[in-house]
């Protein structure tokens, strides 16, 4: 389902000029709407701009809006959307959705706003009608709201003995209350209100989540809720709203998300949901009575105030393309992300991380907000409390440490690169598009039970599942992708070199890295292996590939290259692994990753040691597990391993990704890369393409060849491996 085409939006690459000062609302604000830049207000002087934006009521967007007027330039106000993040915009957490608006505010009732022209124009079909009540399912039975917050507080209200009202608060200075005309003086007759025609009702307040989190202050301070029962700070409205009968409110998008759940609201302004015959409308004062008096004409169904509201205004951004997707695959991605942030926690307290891992742990474990501490061991035993998350690189710490943190109350993990890693190897500084956090092992740790294991020894994987997975799996092979994606000239035609014998590959490894100790491996070292792989295939045609890492210097252990030749008919120090898998015929690993992804790929693999997908069924195992001897297919190994165990993100999006989502990104860079003649563009590495497209002008006004990227030198310090 693609994005709908909506026609308030601006010209489809436009040059605007904003008030905006965060640059990370406009980057992503500039994909949304498919603007061709946005630029500071200031600096429209000196372009031809196409229009101006501003956001919301604030006294910058009347600044924009005046400016638009003297030039005779159109203007749009831009406001979050109504499913918009997981966790509050004032604490940093990026949005997803916007709305624009080339008529006025959404929230502003005084003059029409585009939103309000979208309801009354919007008389929905049989397929729409469809289509929203699916939307709606998603989003009430998911319990999704604006804010989404991670972590589900109990209301405290505890069992229902009577009818129940929910009394919502809003924020002080709100521009939304003056926009539905009315005032802090109307929270003050909302609640008289209540007490006096609901005696026998229990009267619930709300305070707002930004009031709440100590970020604003309250709009019905001085209206003496005080005595009314409030709900627990950091409660979700999604939760609560299904503890309650009805919901009374000045402007809060909460009576938007109530009438969504089929649940009665009361209005005492007039927000944009209000005057359409879905409401008890209160309102008063002339401003309030005009504005619903507009909307009184035109009735509308709650399928055709959601399908305007979610679907046909606002834009929704995939944060991995930056394209405008539809309100379903926004949704999904909350889904994902509050999962996501249900599994990280909130307040970290990180243990051995080297100095360049740390802001890359930072943009993961940031997905729920909260903190993160960097602190060494001793650090940790001082200050650690019940309720901290402990986190830990690898196996930096030990099993006592781990044991200590556990008996204080705290949440002990251990976290790992992922299995689709980044264009160029992690030792290299580059930001890892996956990571792996585990609370039971670590998955390269075959001595004790995983996370992962668990998860493919629990229950099969659902039929429709699946399905997606499989989907997965063949896009993965097409890409080429591997843990660290390589680039290398094409193998040669080794079934010449080979004749009738059959080819096999036997991937090396870091001698030293944890997989090898822990991994229940019978070989000793990489030679051991080789010789061993030999011994059982006397008369196959034996490649070896040296580890990448070990290969560049980054790690220790390079094997003897006279002993390496001895038992191997070729020794490869480079190349794509994908390639040379897909041209061998039977891999051999200890624990190498490599062996999951020659599976992938339909090859045969015999296992030397215990990696996470041996013991399954599909593997050749020299080593046996006593927890594992369930069959498991592919398709179920390859979701636990993707879908359910890997986190993933691209640095510079705060949002974290579904694997079809990073694959999408993927795949946009490898267009760009071919484009532009270079793989580093992958990488990310933006100071060597701009040293790049600089070395090409150059060449060009020479009258020379083109420069070639791999030219230029690589330093070696993370604060140069930003993706652009």
């Amino acid at each position: 389902m693609s994005a709908d085409r909506q026609d308030h939006l601006p010209p489809e690459g436009a040059l605007l000029a904003t008030t905006f000062v965060a640059a990370d609302q406009v980057s992503p604000l500039a994909r949304a709407i498919g603007a061709g830049a946005l630029i500071p207000l200031a600096f429209s002087r000196f372009r031809a701009v196409e229009g101006m934006l501003g956001w919301g009521d604030r006294p910058s967007a009347r600044r924009a809006r005046a400016a638009a007027q003297r030039r005779s330039l159109p203007y749009w106000s831009v406001e979050d959307g109504f499913l918009r993040s997981v966790g509050l915009g004032k604490a940093g957490m990026p949005g997803i959705s916007y709305v624009v608006d080339d008529l006025g505010v959404y929230f502003d009732a005084r003059r029409p706003s585009r939103l309000e022209e979208i309801i009354r124009a919007t008389k929905v079909t049989a397929d729409q009608e469809q289509r929203v009540t699916a939307l709606l399912k998603l989003v009430c039975d998911n319990r999704l709201s604006k804010y989404n917050d991670p972590v589900s507080v109990p209301s405290g209200l505890g069992p229902r003995s009577r009818r129940r009202i929910l009394l919502v608060d809003q924020t002080a200075g709100d521009r939304s209350i003056e926009g539905a005309c009315a005032s802090p003086e109307t929270f003050r007759t909302m609640i008289e209100a209540a007490r006096r025609e609901h005696l026998d009702a229990e009267l619930v307040f709300r305070p707002h989540p930004d009031q709440s989190a100590g970020l604003a202050g309250s709009a019905a301070e001085a209206a003496g809720h005080t005595s009314l029962v409030t709900v627990a700070a950091g409660t979700s409205p999604a939760g609560l709203l299904a503890e309650v009968d009805e919901v009374w409110t000045v402007s809060s998008l909460t009576g938007f998300e109530a009438l969504l759940r089929g649940i009665p609201v009361t209005t005492f302004g007039a927000p944009f949901y209000a005057g359409w015959g879905l409401t008890a409308d209160r309102a008063n004062g002339a401003e309030a009575e005009a504005a619903l008096a507009r909307r009184r004409s035109a009735p509308k169904t709650l399928a055709d105030v959601a399908h305007a509201a979610l679907i046909a205004y606002p834009v929704y951004l995939d944060p991995a393309t930056g394209r405008r997707t539809t309100p379903e695959e926004a949704c999904e991605q909350l889904l994902l992300w509050r999962e996501q942030a249900r599994k990280l926690g909130r307040n970290h307290v990180c243990v051995g991380f080297s100095r360049w891992k740390q802001p890359h742990a930072r943009a993961y474990l940031a997905t729920g907000g909260g903190s993160q501490r960097f602190v060494d061991e001793a650090r940790a035993r001082r200050e650690v409390k019940a309720g901290d998350h402990v986190v830990v690189w690898g196996m930096k710490s030990d099993d006592a440490f781990a044991d200590e943190m556990r008996q204080r109350g705290a949440r002990f993990s251990r976290i790992e690169d992922g299995f689709i890693r980044s264009f160029g190897l992690g030792s290299n500084f580059l930001f890892p598009w996956s990571l792996c956090i585990d609370d039971s092992g670590i998955y390269f740790d075959a001595t004790r039970p995983s996370d992962l294991e668990t998860l493919i020894a629990s229950a099969p994987v659902p039929a429709d599942r699946v399905k997606r997975v499989r989907i997965l799996r063949e896009r993965i092979v097409a890409l080429g992708l591997t843990k660290y994606n390589l680039s290398g000239a094409p193998p040669p035609d080794l079934r010449e070199k080979a004749g009738a014998k059959p080819l096999l590959l036997a991937l090396g490894q870091v001698p030293d890295d944890h997989s090898i100790r822990l991994g229940c491996i019978l070989p000793k070292s990489n030679l051991d292996f080789l010789a061993r792989v030999r011994a059982e295939n006397p008369d196959a045609f034996l490649i070896y590939k040296e580890h990448p890492d070990v290969v560049s210097g980054n790690r220790p252990g390079r094997s003897d290259p006279t002993e390496l030749s001895r038992l191997a008919d070729l020794v490869l120090q480079e190349g794509d692994t994908a390639q040379w898998i897909s041209a061998c015929d039977h891999i051999h690993v200890m624990t190498s990753l490599a062996g999951f992804e020659a599976l992938l790929r339909g090859k045969p693999v015999t296992c030397w040691g215990m990696p996470f997908y041996a013991g399954w069924g599909l593997t050749i195992d020299k080593v046996e597990s006593d927890r594992r001897g369930v069959s498991r297919s592919l398709d179920e190994v390859v979701a636990r391993a993707l879908i359910d165990y890997n986190l993933f993100r691209i640095d510079g999006v705060g949002v974290p990704l579904s694997p079809e989502s990073l694959l999408t990104f993927v795949s946009q860079r490898q267009r760009l890369a071919d484009h532009l003649g270079t793989r580093d563009v992958l990488a990310g590495q933006s100071y060597r393409l701009l040293k790049y497209v600089v070395a090409q002008m150059a060449a060009t006004l020479r009258g020379g060849a083109p420069a070639q990227l791999h030219s230029v030198a690589r330093p070696r310090w993370p604060f140069f491996r930003r993706v652009p």
